[in-house]
């Protein structure tokens, strides 16, 4: 294979990752430029019981929940659910799940300790 035909087959390797990741990239890129509301993450929050200051000395956990929701590829799933007003199940679509459910709080006992 010679170099010229080498160099075109990276660049079409390159140019078909970029497609393939384009979608994604886009909507990342809309939610965080042009989204004119809060994150799903803070009401997912508040249905919950859960308090912004519920995550107070877990912020790096808090910052690494945003960035789960900015790039959610769930967003109509969780609008939809939180339109509904219905309990929510998080677990079906939410990447969140995990860290609300630690930072829910729980009835007559202290806050559980996030896995680290």
């Amino acid at each position: 294979m010679s170099a010229s035909e080498l160099s075109a087959l990276l660049l079409g390797l390159f140019l078909l990752g970029a497609a393939a990741a384009a979608p994604a990239i886009y909507a990342t890129w809309r939610r965080v430029t042009g989204y004119a509301s809060d994150l799903q993450i803070w009401e997912v929050m508040r249905r919950q019981g859960i308090s912004r200051g519920a995550a107070a000395g877990r912020e790096r956990e808090l910052i690494m929940a945003a960035h789960r929701c900015i790039a959610c590829p769930s967003t109509a799933a969780c609008d939809a659910a939180l339109a509904s007003g219905r309990p929510l199940e998080l677990e079906a679509y939410c990447p969140n799940a995990v860290f609300v459910r630690f930072l829910r709080p729980s009835r007559g006992s202290s806050m559980p300790t996030w896995p680290r």
